[in-house]
């Protein structure tokens, strides 16, 4: 057997164990998170701006406030958003930077894509 495959079995011994040290299932509940055309309308208003109230996001993504909330909550459950309360009215935030940079690296390989399949054509 070649050096490179001696090599390559032993870097796939030691990817499969970081693999397993880090938690799949909520890397990949978070992404599906995003796996939504109005979840993802809602990241990226909430990556435009600090916060938005549920009554603004449910305009932003034209739906129902009980819509809105409802993707909102999820979107919570999964760490993806925060919230605060002032009165009677609910303002939602992306969780931390972390979430705002996957938005805006979601957004900007979409571009990318975008550009390169108009060049083919």
């Amino acid at each position: 057997m070649p050096n490179e495959d001696k090599e390559t079995q032993a870097n796939v011994g030691w990817i499969q164990q970081q693999i397993q040290e880090r938690s799949l299932d909520i890397m990949t509940d978070m992404l599906k998170g995003l796996a939504d055309g109005k979840r993802m309308q809602i990241a990226q208003a909430l990556a435009l701006t600090p916060e938005l109230s549920v009554h603004s996001i449910a305009e932003v993504i034209d739906s129902s406030i009980a819509t809105a909330s409802h993707h909102l909550r999820y979107m919570h459950k999964l760490g993806l958003t925060k919230f605060r309360k002032e009165g009677r009215t609910v303002y939602y935030s992306l969780d931390d930077e972390h979430v705002r940079q996957v938005v805006e690296l979601v957004v900007s390989h979409q571009a990318e894509i975008k550009e390169r399949q108009g060049k083919e054509t």
